[in-house]
């Protein structure tokens, strides 16, 4: 539970609190789970859903991908997205951690319902996300990016994909299935 002045960070679709839905609908949220999940059945075999067959390959050099919730310099919600050139344990939440080398993407949602599925940009909209480049326990910030999410699948997974431009030339370009990793944040 967190302190007074607080934020609990939560994976998307964690309930009524994250989802800001008011009593009454947190009372009749498990019908609507099902109902959801017919919704989403019939919408992949509709073909609304994004195709993932066309998802491109990992940045050549970080094969693994993970999630996570943290929080935003000014202490709001966010999600890490970490990509890893080496696995995590299975139950480890703490992706940041490692001197093998990272790219760290940070995503700062300011939609309603935290985290949408849409393209977030900086230095042009710095606000909503950042980049570093990591190894050894030295972070060097990505100048310009831009990582689009596609999927987002409460719990389980992210998939999408990112181009991050260095300050010292060179580009990592790719796509991501990320592994969600939940952990207890507390912002504020």
């Amino acid at each position: 539970m967190p302190r007074r002045g607080q934020a609990e960070i939560k994976p998307p679709g964690a309930g009524c609190r994250w989802l800001s839905l008011p009593a009454t609908m947190c009372r009749m949220l498990p019908n609507l789970r099902h109902a959801a999940l017919l919704l989403g059945v019939s919408s992949i075999s509709c073909g609304d859903s994004p195709d993932l067959a066309t998802l491109p390959p990992s940045p050549p050099g970080f094969a693994y991908a993970y999630a996570a919730p943290s929080c935003a310099p000014w202490d709001g919600p966010a999600v890490s997205l970490v990509l890893r050139s080496d696995p995590l344990a299975g139950s480890d939440s703490l992706i940041e951690q490692g001197d093998r080398p990272q790219l760290r993407i940070s995503i700062y949602p300011r939609e309603a319902g935290g985290l949408a599925r849409r393209t977030y940009r900086w230095p042009r909209q710095p606000e909503e996300a950042a980049a570093s480049r990591c190894e050894s326990g030295q972070c060097d910030p990505v100048s310009a990016g831009w990582v689009t999410i596609r999927t987002i699948a409460p719990d389980s997974q992210l998939t999408g994909e990112l181009e991050l431009r260095f300050e010292g030339g060179g580009t990592a370009r790719g796509g991501f299935r990320a592994a969600w990793r939940s952990r207890r944040y507390f912002c504020g």
